[in-house]
């Protein structure tokens, strides 16, 4: 609110791990090339894009213990993935886009 860092934990805190892990490129950030996901290289005009997707943010969550991906949709290039952890449902939107 007033422009400096603020904590988070418990539920934001999931839900913010989740949202870097499935909308960053991997191989992007430089300190760690394994973070992230490879979501941007589905063609979403594929019929099995949805398969598609659902596995590469299998791939993306595969580190983040108990997440469980449950649910895929998309719209223009808006995807939402719904993970299970801990009880919780967590929506996750993530923008693929023309070019990632």
């Amino acid at each position: 609110m007033n422009g400096l860092p603020r904590l988070i934990e418990g539920d934001e805190e999931i839900a913010q791990q989740m949202y870097i892990l499935l909308s960053a490129k991997k191989g992007g950030f430089i300190y760690d090339r394994s973070l992230g996901s490879e979501l941007y290289a589905v063609d979403m005009n594929r019929d099995d894009c949805i398969e598609q997707l659902e596995a590469k943010a299998r791939q993306a969550l595969a580190g983040l213990r108990g997440a469980e991906v449950v649910g895929i949709m998309t719209d223009s290039g808006n995807v939402t993935i719904t993970v299970e952890s801990g009880g919780k449902l967590f929506e996750i939107p993530v923008r693929i886009g023309q070019g990632g």
